[in-house]
Order: C-alpha cells, then structure tokens, then sequence
C-alpha cells in the first residue's frame, strides 16, 4: 500500500503499522532559514563569501522515511517520498498506529530503485512523477536529489546578477539522517517541527564559482556532506528558537519563461481560489482549493504580455504581476 505527496499536496492510502495504538496523522514541518532570517523567495541574503545572493527556487527529496515510536517501535513508510519546496512547510506523511514519535530517518535523495525508475511512470502529483521545473535527468542518470536556483553578485555592487543553478545527482549523495523527538498526539495529530538551515547546508561553497553546474561533483559532494557535518536539520528547542515568522508572499519562477511558476506562501492556513487577469482586467484563468503555501503551474498556454494572478481566501487575498514571454 502506497502514499504519494507533492509540494504540499497529497493523495494518500491507508497504512496500518502496529496493533493497540490509536491512529494519528503524522503531520512533518520544514521550516527554512538562513542566516537566521525567516527564507523568502527572492530575498537578499550574504553568503559566507560575504556576497549578496537570493534564491528564486529551493528543492530537495527526502525518501526512505522509518519512525520510531512507542518504547522502540518500528514503522517503515513504505514508498512516502517527500518532494520540499523552500517556501512550503507542512507534509502530511498519512495516518499510523502511532502514539508518540521518539525518532525520524531518511535519506537526503531518492533511493537507488526509484532513482533508477522512470518518472514517466507517475502522475505529475506525484513527488517522483514530472514535475515543472524537471527534477529528473531521465534514466539512467534518475533524479536531481537537490535543486538551488537564484543569483548571486560578482561584481561586488551589491547587486545578485550572476544565476547560478546548483543539482546534483547521483546514488552516492544519498545521505542518511536521524533526528529525535519527543512528539505525542494531540487532537489526532503528531507534528514533527524540524528547522533546516540553508546556510549551513550551502557553507563555505561559493555560489558565483559553481553558476551552472548540473551533476556529481566535488562541490555536489560536499554540499550533500553538510547536511550531517554542518547539522542542517534541527528539532527541538534549538529548532523553535531558530523558527521565524515568514512573511506571506508570491514570487515568479522564469525558469520556463513561457509558463512561469508561481512560487507561494500566503497568510492563515485558509483555503485559496486564483484568478489570473489579463491587463485589461479581463480574467483568462481560474482554478480553486489551493493550499495557502505552494508552487502553481497554470494549466493554460497563456499568450505573451503582463498578467496579474490573484489569490482568494476568506480572510485574505493577495496579488503578484508577472510576464510571459515566448
């Protein structure tokens, strides 16, 4: 039996690990920062280089999730793959006979059968399926198990100017980590609240000296190093006192300057509706039951020229122009 989800959506099938626990929803949290600030889609920050930088896309995979639970229990999430996105933070890792999580482990990538899969094969919802931006190189190279795209300045005016696209790939990078709570169930929930630190995870890598680099590398290598040697991923009292409010926002993607991505995460866990508006104000797209944080790819081949997309909630709305160009 199997559970799929993706960028903070879910389709999931029911998955019953031991007997005499109530069942909870696992609920896990990622909460990004860097440099001790709350991470923001096309924020300035400083690189350990001192360089001014910001990202417009953060993506990695999480897989072979186990729990251990309950004086020592184990639950193996069997086929769960988690596909973060930076400006996300809930995943809903379904519903177990678990009472109290003691310990969580992955693997920082794809594991090496669904790595040597093919992503065809799922649907674009899945985490493993097509995704926009790709996050696969196809068979046999299989997934990129990271994905760091944005600027950074070269030229000391303070300015990011210089793109840099940073995947790597590969069945060495995957990269195992164990984190421990101390998590029971509330009101049929257990959240795991985990703190990843970009900076830490980035270190002394300089961003403007690797710009487009897609593949296994030295420098590959040690970003994936980090994720253990620099404790990227961090529970407990350190975590909250790290935890920032980020602010609601909606960032472009042009990485497909045709049919960019919408990049969100909005105020109150609400349910949102979009309305796309040409500049005449005339609505050419509309779609419904939004998440309050996600990244959007809007399902119609849109003419060039500037658009306005609105998010809708019952409390909040919230709009961001942007440019298609062919």
């Amino acid at each position: 039996m199997k559970l799929f989800f993706s960028s903070g959506f879910a389709t999931a099938f029911l998955f019953i690990s031991s007997l005499g626990f109530a069942q909870n929803q696992i609920n896990l949290d990622l909460n990004h920062s860097f440099n001790d600030q709350a991470f923001v889609y096309g924020q300035t920050y400083t690189s350990s280089q001192g360089k001014s930088l910001e990202f417009s896309r953060v993506r990695y995979y999480l897989s072979s999730l186990e729990i251990v639970h309950d004086g020592g229990q184990l639950t193996v999430l069997d086929e769960v793959y988690v596909l973060a996105h930076a400006n996300i933070s809930s995943y809903d890792l379904g519903s177990y006979n678990i009472d109290v999580v003691e310990k969580l482990r992955f693997d920082v990538g794809v594991d090496y059968d669904a790595n040597h899969g093919n992503s065809n094969a799922f649907l674009p919802s899945h985490p493993l399926g097509p995704q926009a931006p790709l996050m696969d190189w196809g068979w046999p190279s299989g997934y990129f198990f990271f994905d760091l795209n944005g600027a950074i300045d070269d030229n000391e005016d303070g300015e990011p100017n210089s793109n840099f696209e940073f995947r790597g790939f590969g069945d060495d990078l995957l990269t195992a980590v164990e984190l421990n709570f101390n998590s029971a169930a509330n009101s049929g929930q257990i959240d795991l609240s985990v703190q990843v630190f970009l900076d830490r995870w980035i270190g002394l890598l300089d961003l403007d000296v690797i710009g487009i680099n897609h593949g296994n590398t030295q420098a590959h290598n040690a970003y994936m190093q980090n994720t253990t040697s620099n404790n990227v991923f961090v529970t407990g009292i350190a975590a909250s006192a790290s935890s920032l409010q980020t602010p609601s926002y909606i960032h472009v993607d042009y990485s497909m300057s045709y049919a960019p991505v919408l990049s969100y995460k909005l105020a109150d866990k609400q349910t949102y509706s979009i309305s796309v508006y040409d500049m005449s104000g005339r609505v050419v797209y509309q779609d419904k039951n939004l998440n309050h944080e996600g990244n959007y790819f809007i399902l119609k081949e849109l003419n060039s020229g500037t658009y306005i997309a609105k998010f809708d909630g019952l409390t909040n709305s919230q709009s961001k122009r942007f440019v298609v160009t062919k």
